[in-house]
């Protein structure tokens, strides 16, 4: 990695350090020491219409795991969009295969408690593409299973930044990170929430606690739906526990999509 793609990478990385399961320094000697070949490191420093797309894969600490490596059974795969020295956009997913999603006790403990929407999401994913596996799975007959898993956990462009193409590269990005050991024919099981993005950095992000009104947000959950529906993802919702349309949906709603891919083997690697 050149000299400016190291400053963003480490500026990026340690933004969220404290959150993360490894530190800075063992993060970068991982990022470092990749094998950097197109398409397959585990970060990315991209430049377009003025702004840097900095995307890094964080391989999450399960038991048993010491540092961190590409065997890593769970990892999260954060974009952080910068102008100058400001964030104005992200995007975070967890990726495992589609195997450990359904029968990996550990990857299942890591999902289910990192919150109440991921839980549902991993919920969701595998029992609308594996109906005949019972949830949780792990302690059902494992399976062979090809493909992988990527669960998104948020994402938000500043308002002012919109229509600019900004989710569409963030979500590529999360896309290919996903794929990148792949070969040949192989699936991506997705799954989004519809829930109204709420900004974490940047001009838009408020310290006032999120609160969900009807009112408010549905108007911003079908916005979702709709730019989803454009990537391939098919609305889900999950049965109400309450009649009342008003009641609190912000649980209920996600976006779920299947891509069967041909990967084709550079014939010069």
């Amino acid at each position: 990695m050149n000299a400016k793609e190291e400053m963003y990478l480490r500026k990026a990385v340690g933004r969220l350090a404290k959150w993360l399961p490894y530190s800075c320094d063992e993060l970068m000697a991982y990022y470092s020491a990749s094998e950097n070949r197109l398409g397959e490191d585990p970060w990315s420093v991209e430049e377009a219409d003025g702004l840097v797309y900095c995307m890094y894969r964080v391989p999450e600490k399960l038991p048993g795991d010491t540092m961190p490596g590409d065997d890593a059974r769970l990892a999260r795969i954060i974009v952080l969009v910068y102008d100058g020295d400001e964030i104005i956009a992200d995007l975070s997913a967890l990726h495992m295969s589609m195997e450990n999603c359904l029968y990996d006790a550990d990857v299942y403990e890591a999902v289910s408690t990192e919150s109440d929407w991921m839980y549902l999401e991993h919920y969701t994913l595998c029992g609308l593409m594996f109906p005949e596996v019972p949830y949780p799975g792990m302690d059902a007959q494992r399976e062979p299973v090809d493909g992988e898993a990527l669960l998104f956990a948020g994402s938000y462009v500043t308002k002012a930044y919109r229509r600019r193409g900004i989710f569409t590269r963030m979500y590529a990005m999360a896309h290919d990170q996903a794929l990148r050991s792949e070969r040949g024919t192989t699936a991506l099981y997705m799954v989004f929430t519809l829930d109204p993005d709420i900004a974490s950095f940047g001009p838009d992000a408020v310290k006032e606690p999120y609160v969900y009104s009807f009112e408010k947000d549905e108007p911003d959950r079908m916005r979702n739906r709709e730019i989803l529906a454009k990537f391939g993802f098919h609305s889900i919702r999950l049965e109400e526990t309450e009649v009342n349309e008003n009641s609190d949906g912000t649980k209920l709603w996600f976006a779920a999509a299947k891509e069967r891919i041909m990967i084709v083997e550079d014939e010069h690697e």
